[in-house]
């Protein structure tokens, strides 16, 4: 013989209505990681990381958060060895 046991406020009808009632947010947003990239270079991967952290609490994913700090240290580099490459002369 076995006895079930309920945990109040853990029956699957009230869960479910409590994941329908929680607050949504709107995930963070991809410019804050490339201002924060294009401003602070390699510590932007803070912000990336952080911004991440929150996409995937609110399961959105955090792939898009990497792909636009690579994004932006890419291009800034590019500009600054092209406009090294103008000064100088090279």
């Amino acid at each position: 013989m076995t006895v079930q046991t309920q945990v109040p406020g853990w029956a699957v009808d009230d869960v479910r209505r409590r994941m329908d009632a929680r607050p949504q947010w709107a995930p963070p947003r991809v410019a804050g990681v490339v201002a924060a990239t294009a401003v602070l270079s390699f510590l932007g991967v803070f912000a990336a990381v952080r911004a991440g952290k929150q996409a995937d609490e609110q399961s959105t994913g955090r792939a898009r958060y990497w792909v636009a700090f690579g994004a932006t240290m890419l291009v800034k580099w590019t500009v600054m060895v092209a406009v090294s490459s103008a000064v100088t002369g090279g």
